[in-house]
């Protein structure tokens, strides 16, 4: 089944990366775009908390985010 596209954005990167303790002010977190489960973006961060999150219950994740709106409105 297809999932929208989640748009990221680098408020919402930056809050997540602070709760799990990466704390560099200097790094830019640039938007995050998921399609179908499967991250493009060539920042570390994103894609390491990205994989991590999907790897952990997949279906869960998707639901809470298009639940917070960071869904687009195609799906």
């Amino acid at each position: 089944k297809n999932m929208p596209a989640l748009y990221f954005t680098k408020n919402w990167l930056n809050e997540h990366r602070q709760r799990e303790g990466y704390n560099d002010p200097d790094a830019n977190y640039k938007k995050v775009v998921i399609q179908e489960g499967r991250e493009m973006e060539d920042n570390a961060f994103a894609r390491e908390w990205v994989a991590r999150n999907l790897n952990a219950d997949k279906e869960a994740f998707f639901h809470a985010m298009r639940s917070a709106g960071f869904c687009n409105s195609n799906s």
